[in-house]
């Protein structure tokens, strides 16, 4: 884990995907106002990333006391390509 931390953790521009962008509007909507700079800090410096699905990874950071954000993301050199992110009870992913 800590070489995935170092080999992906840095990233000279983080991009969103349309998706990615919408999200931003729709958990703002529902009282989770997560704002864009947050998702790029934890692509940027996240407290875990894993190997996700066709090769993407999962970086995720404590975001309060009760949730984790967790950010899909495709590497692309040293651009980092949004996909999606959502925030995730932290109970279901620390242990």
């Amino acid at each position: 884990m800590a070489g995935l931390l170092g080999a992906y953790a840095m990233f000279e521009q983080v991009i969103f995907s349309p998706h990615a962008r919408t999200k931003l509007e729709v958990l703002r909507r529902h009282g989770f106002g997560i704002e864009e700079k947050e998702v790029v800090d934890v692509v940027r410096r996240p407290d875990k990333v894993i190997k996700g699905g066709k090769g993407r990874f999962i970086a995720q950071t404590v975001y309060n006391e009760r949730h984790l954000i967790r950010v899909i993301y495709e590497a692309r050199g040293k651009i980092a390509f949004v996909v999606t992110f959502y925030p995730a009870k932290r109970e279901r992913y620390e242990g």
